[in-house]
C-alpha cells in the first residue's frame, strides 16, 4: 500500500521507529512502535503527523507523482530516440564525406558523451 509506506517513511524521517501497526483505515487508530532512543519531542511529532494525515489527499499526491514520473520517463524515451536518430544522421553525413556546421559538430560531441 503506497499510502502506508509513505506515512511510514514520513514518520521514520522524524522519529526512530520499529514500525507502525495499521489496524484500521483511520490513521488516528494506528499505533507506532517507537525505538527506545526516540525522544519525547520526536514521539509527539510522529503522533501529531499520524493524527493529522489525510489518506485521501496523500493518495492524490502519490498518484500525481506517479503520473508525473511516467510522463517524464516518456519524455526521456522520446528524447533518446530523437538523439539516436540525429546521431545516425550525423554519422551518415560523415561517412558520405559531407561536412556539418561547427555548431552541429559541438552538439554532436555533447550527445555522444551522454
Amino acid at each position: 500500500m503506497p499510502v502506508f509506506r509513505t506515512v511510514f517513511s514520513r514518520i521514520a524521517a522524524i522519529c526512530p521507529i520499529h514500525g507502525i501497526q495499521a489496524t484500521d483505515e483511520d490513521p488516528r487508530l494506528w499505533t507506532i512502535d517507537f525505538k527506545d532512543e526516540a525522544t519525547e519531542e520526536q514521539r509527539d511529532a510522529a503522533l501529531d503527523l499520524l493524527a493529522n494525515v489525510d489518506l485521501k489527499t496523500l493518495q492524490i499526491e502519490i498518484d500525481a507523482e506517479t503520473t508525473e514520473d511516467a510522463r517524464l520517463e516518456k519524455i526521456v524515451r522520446i528524447q533518446s530516440r530523437i538523439i539516436d536518430a540525429l546521431l545516425e544522421y550525423f554519422d551518415a553525413l560523415e561517412l558520405a564525406g559531407k561536412t556539418i556546421t561547427p555548431k552541429l559538430s559541438v552538439v554532436l560531441e555533447k550527445w555522444r558523451t551522454m
